[in-house]
């Protein structure tokens, strides 16, 4: 029976110390799963392939966190200066249930 191709990874690190660890998924949907499980929020995000916890570095490999989900921002006009400003950000998981 052939092996079960496992193109989506995440690549992690303790910070400051230990190994790199890689996990591997079949699908988008597992891959999100486990970000999910780890998640501390749009803050954490360096790009869209790396992201951190407080205890943790992550990359993703063969895919990028727009495959999974968007960025949503909450603009405001500064009654000063009536520019627009960056007010909140947060991360929406999309629903990958149906897409498999």
């Amino acid at each position: 029976m052939p092996r079960k191709k496992m193109p989506f990874k995440i690549k992690s690190q303790e910070e400051g110390r230990g190994p790199v660890e890689t996990e591997s998924f079949a699908t988008l949907e597992g891959a999100q799963r486990y970000i999910i499980g780890r998640w501390q929020g749009a803050d954490y995000v360096e790009d869209k392939t790396h992201y951190h916890t407080d205890y943790c570095s992550y990359e993703l490999v063969g895919f990028t966190l727009q495959d999974i989900g968007k960025f949503v921002c909450h603009w405001y006009t500064d009654p000063d200066t009536g520019k627009e400003v960056l007010d909140w950000r947060e991360f929406q998981f999309r629903d990958l249930t149906e897409a498999a």
